[in-house]
């Protein structure tokens, strides 16, 4: 039993200093109630998506260091079909975790990249990276209380990388589907044991 107990311990407390890329799982929200974070306790300092016509990623981050925080983008994207091309940009954006905007770079260079130009953060914290394709804003201008606006939205679709410096992708927490079936598998085996 106390085997049984190291083991799922150990598996969901894994904390590696070691940082990777989380991947986009199926489609981020666009939304607060639907932004991405990840499932994992492992450090993430990157993030890979895939943005389509229309197409708006939304993830939690933890900003760990505020005086340091930067997000730089590269991506592939196909051209831009609007009569007026504007191939090689991007929006990034970024809310505090009610939808509130903080910062944007809504005409995010590809060509050139480097750090998108955020205002400074005063403080580490909690808040939601959005990743658009360009011409994409927020409906109401300051926040995401009604959605996006994507009547001027490039016509292009592909993949992308932000690396984060300064902040890392958010834990979700597991469901509490997952904590019942642990707690089940346990009894389950705990009860073989008396039984045997």
């Amino acid at each position: 039993m106390k085997y049984m107990f190291f083991l799922l311990f150990s598996i969901f407390s894994i904390n590696t200093s070691v940082a990777s890329t989380f991947h986009e799982i199926g489609d981020a929200g666009e939304l607060v109630s639907t932004a991405q974070g990840s499932p994992d306790a492992v450090v993430h300092d990157s993030i890979r998506g895939f943005l389509d016509f229309g197409d708006v990623d939304l993830y939690k981050i933890s900003v760990t260091d505020y005086a340091n925080f930067e997000v730089e983008m590269t991506a592939s994207l196909t051209p831009d079909s609007n009569p007026i091309p504007w191939d090689g940009f991007a929006g990034l954006w970024l809310f505090d975790t009610s939808g509130n905007l903080i910062t944007d770079d809504f005409i995010y260079d590809l060509i050139f990249s480097g750090p998108a130009f955020f205002n400074p953060l005063w403080s580490n914290g909690e808040y939601l990276l959005a990743v658009a394709l360009f011409g994409i804003v927020p409906d109401s201008g300051f926040g995401l209380s009604s959605g996006w606006d994507k009547i001027n939205s490039n016509i292009q679709q592909g993949s992308y990388t932000v690396s984060l410096t300064g902040a890392q992708v958010s834990q979700v927490p597991l469901p509490a589907a997952f904590w019942l079936f642990s707690a089940g598998l346990m009894t389950l085996v705990r009860s073989r044991r008396k039984v045997a």
